[in-house]
């Protein structure tokens, strides 16, 4: 499921964002909406996470999109843990 059709699930996932890479609310939003829209994403699963997982999407995200355009692509050959296969 596109992030976008579940309100609640969307706002979590903008403020664990937010928590782990101190983004502001605006980049935020930016930053997994283009994430969303390059990927399969499984949110419910990576908003379970009790490991490390989702720290790694997170910062991974954060470090490595290109946000010269947007919605802004991944680059560094970064793949989140958390695309559906």
């Amino acid at each position: 499921m596109k992030l976008k059709q579940d309100t609640e699930m969307r706002r979590a996932v903008y403020s664990l964002y937010r928590k782990a890479t101190n983004a502001d609310g605006m980049k935020a939003v930016m930053d997994i909406d283009s994430v969303d829209a390059e990927f399969d994403m499984d949110w419910s699963a990576l908003l379970a996470d009790k490991g490390g997982d989702r720290s790694h999407d997170f910062v991974g995200i954060h470090n490595h999109l290109d946000r010269s355009s947007y919605p802004a692509k991944m680059g560094g050959c970064f793949v989140p843990r958390f695309v559906r296969k």
